[in-house]
């Protein structure tokens, strides 16, 4: 039989162990929930790429990112489950001629957005893993400076018109 300052260590034993269990658990709650704020804070909307034919080794994403937070953020880096490399990109003018730049980041303000459309800043997708055909879907991952990452899904279409280009 045990006794009575047995019982009573492995209660208190016990005891501790729940308690610290307890504090584990809110802290894991509370990374979870600072990780959810973050994604609440910053939006991704419109996300779209342009259908190519099969032959295109190469395509674009475009999106509207929106960030809601009080600080900017900087975003560093793209991936997406359709092509063997992603780059953010700019379009800009050279000498009257269109151009395009990789770029290493991309600062968004604090309650701003930053519209990623043809013509300006987009996302090049290098080597496709399968064509872009209209009505599918891929995945798009953004990384930000602070190592966090947001994700969500493109969807594939027909390109709107162009203003002053003939539609074929």
């Amino acid at each position: 039989m045990l006794g009575f300052k047995k019982v009573a260590k492995l209660a208190a034993l016990g005891i501790n162990l729940v308690l610290l269990s307890s504090a584990a658990n809110a802290h894991d709650h509370k990374t979870e929930h600072a990780s959810e704020q973050v994604q609440h804070q910053l939006e991704f909307s419109n996300a779209w790429a342009r259908a190519l034919p099969p032959v295109v080794p190469n395509g674009a994403a475009y999106f509207t990112f929106t960030n809601h937070s009080k600080s900017a953020v900087v975003v560093t880096g793209v991936e997406s489950d359709i092509a063997k490399h992603s780059m953010l990109h700019e379009s800009y003018f050279d000498d009257g001629k269109v151009a395009m730049r990789h770029i290493d980041e991309i600062k968004v303000e604090s309650h701003q957005s930053l519209i990623f459309k043809p013509g300006g800043y987009h996302v090049m997708l290098m080597g496709l893993k399968k064509p872009l055909a209209k009505g599918t879907e891929f995945s798009l991952t953004l990384t930000l400076k602070n190592g966090e990452t947001l994700t969500t899904k493109v969807m594939v279409k027909d390109a709107p018109a162009m203003k002053g280009h003939a539609h074929h």
